[in-house]
């Protein structure tokens, strides 16, 4: 019998009911680079971005043409204006043009009623790789940086340059830094 008595403050948990029990599946691979059509989600959260303009979490699921099911979390677009070609534009402009929506939103509940509008919508996007370091800030941007997986793709994991952990055997070693997949450039349906 194993001896747990030298472990305090334990709690006693609910029974599990092992006869409805789910097993946890294979997960859907990473998406590689590349064009993708994909869904809106049924809702979406709101937030005032650093720089006060409305920011919608969109979180799209891939539909295809490859790894259907991945779900694309912590996509973010934001309403902060900037220039491209001398038009002021912005992702969640890009974002709306690329579900189709026609309305001319100009006020943050008008845009945040726009971006309820694209649920469960289809649209193209681009997407790549992204590893982000919390603690030193480290960024890598493109699945062609990623190191080679020895099968003709790229590992979704690297080495932070900057930061390190400790093992399980008490050994100071690079800490690890999975690849997120974002959207890159969201496709107007008009294009």
């Amino acid at each position: 019998m194993a001896d747990i008595s030298n472990l305090t403050n334990l709690q006693a948990t609910e029974p599990l009911d092992w006869d409805q029990y789910t097993d946890s599946k294979e997960s859907v691979p990473l998406p590689r680079k590349g064009r993708y059509q994909l869904q809106a989600p049924e809702s979406f959260t709101f937030e005032a971005s650093q720089a006060g303009a409305l920011q919608a979490r969109i979180d799209p699921k891939v539909v295809g043409p490859t790894n259907a099911g991945y779900t694309i979390r912590f996509q973010r677009v934001s309403a902060k204006p900037f220039l491209r070609g001398g038009v002021k534009v912005s992702q969640l402009g890009d974002y709306l043009r690329a579900v189709g929506i026609a309305t001319r939103p100009a006020t943050p509940q008008e845009q945040a009623n726009a971006v309820e509008a694209t649920a469960g919508r289809v649209f193209t996007g681009d997407l790549d790789w992204e590893a982000r370091c919390s603690t030193c800030k480290f960024t890598l941007k493109g699945e062609e940086k990623f190191p080679p997986d020895g099968n003709g793709g790229h590992s979704p994991v690297i080495k932070c340059p900057n930061c390190t952990v400790t093992n399980d055997k008490g050994q100071t070693e690079p800490a690890n830094l999975r690849a997120n997949v974002r959207v890159e450039r969201f496709i107007s349906a008009a294009a």
